[in-house]
């Protein structure tokens, strides 16, 4: 829940009374603008000067793979079908400006090493990523597919993530029915 008052006095505990500058670069091709510009606003009643960069996907890919400073990643992350590999997301080459809090690798190690998903794993993985604040999670949308004869849903096969382009899905004549 946004609580502007509870915000600043966090900013002003934190060191910055006044607030401070940064940049959030945005991964385009999957947020939707509205989402960032929100966010911006909120962050900006805080005290927070922030600017919004949609950079092209090139550029984003620089920022994602070779890193970046004095800025947040406003990123989409896909639905997971097996929750275990949640924490590799953030150790291979992306996000390596992102800092791995205490427990997060030996965490992850678990979660991602057990037979079966287990879901006191995961959570304790997720709860040290939300203590630390290290993924900020500001929204979450579903993704529903719908599958069938003579259903045509391109976008499923081709980018898994919770956006869905719904000029890539049709139905055959005989599906409309």
């Amino acid at each position: 829940l946004y609580d502007k008052t509870r915000a600043k006095n966090l900013l002003k505990e934190a060191g910055y009374p006044n607030g401070f500058k940064t940049t959030m670069y945005v991964f385009g091709r999957v947020v939707p603008a509205n989402y960032p510009t929100a966010l911006a606003e909120m962050l900006r009643a805080v005290g927070i000067d922030i600017v919004v960069e949609t950079p092209t996907a090139g550029k984003y890919d620089e920022y994602r793979y070779a890193g970046w400073h004095n800025a947040v990643m406003n990123h989409a992350l896909m639905n997971y079908s097996n929750f275990s590999s949640l924490g590799q997301y953030f150790r291979g080459l992306q996000f390596p400006s992102v800092k791995l809090p205490a427990g997060y690798v030996e965490g992850d190690d678990a979660a991602a090493t057990s037979k079966e998903p287990q879901k006191e794993l995961i959570q304790a993985l997720v709860r040290i990523m939300y203590d630390d604040v290290m993924v900020i999670p500001y929204i979450e949308e579903t993704k529903i597919s719908f599958l069938g004869k003579g259903v045509h849903n391109d976008d499923k096969a081709l980018y898994d993530l919770t956006y869905m382009l719904v000029s890539n899905a049709w139905l055959e004549p005989s599906a409309r029915k």
